[in-house]
């Protein structure tokens, strides 16, 4: 029996922080090392400093506290106006979206701090691996991309409304092409739950290589939302740019 090789070459095979013990096929780590991260299945060195974890998660923790009470503040504004709004007309459905989109960021905000208390207090636990963290950081991070689609719509109809588009064709087939992205926001915020849930079923995982295919639909998934965000945006400027 031996320990696990290496990740690159030339280093150590239990990491900066861990002696092999060959009879048990595993790194024994030094106090303050671990070899146990986010979206990493098993314990294959000793690489990860628990202290610099934890006050990595500090300014997380300090940023989200501080924003809580403005998306509270934004919640509270948006009911109290959506209770004055005619129900069915265009401004009310702009509110419901920005309610949505506030009440999406408070969820955040609470439960990415809940994140960050976890991983101070308990730098030893991971994303995919502990379920109290794993649970936290899902309901946070998926709020936060469900809110960012809903977000984009909210965005290019407040845009349409203030433009001084003077061609009413245009205008009318701007109004056709931002309606059409708000009908499928809500496919585009379930698909961005499901990758987020990716680290939920890294829970269940029985093997490295499940492990590792679920984290990478997680970053695939990650990485297709942010794409469709930017074109939104690239596409909301460049038309206002050539018109």
């Amino acid at each position: 029996m031996s320990c696990p090789q290496p990740l690159a070459p030339d280093t150590a095979i239990c990491g900066n922080g861990g002696t092999c013990v060959p009879e048990e096929n595993r790194c024994a780590c030094v106090n303050g090392w671990s070899g146990r991260g986010d979206f990493v299945f098993g314990e294959p060195s000793c690489n990860i400093y628990l202290p610099a974890i934890k006050y990595m998660w500090i300014p997380a923790l300090v940023v989200h506290l501080l924003v809580l009470p403005l998306a509270i503040d934004h919640v509270v504004r948006s009911a109290m106006k959506l209770r004055s709004v005619r129900k069915g007309s265009d401004g009310g459905r702009t509110l419901i979206r920005s309610f949505v989109f506030g009440l999406l960021m408070l969820l955040c905000n609470v439960f990415i701090a809940a994140t960050a208390l976890l991983k101070i207090n308990h730098p030893d636990e991971t994303i995919g691996t502990d379920p109290a963290v794993t649970t936290t950081f899902f309901i946070g991070a998926g709020s936060f991309w469900a809110g960012s689609t809903t977000f984009i719509s909210l965005f290019l109809d407040m845009n349409l409304r203030n433009a001084k588009i003077r061609d009413a064709e245009m205008r009318e087939r701007f109004a056709k092409s931002f309606d059409g992205f708000g009908r499928y926001n809500p496919i585009v915020s379930a698909l961005t739950v499901l990758w987020m849930s990716m680290p939920m079923y890294m829970l269940a995982a029985s093997s490295s290589e499940a492990f590792f295919g679920l984290g990478l639909c997680h970053y695939v998934g990650a990485g297709a939302t942010i794409a469709v965000v930017s074109s939104c945006f690239l596409f909301d400027v460049d038309q206002r740019c050539h018109n």
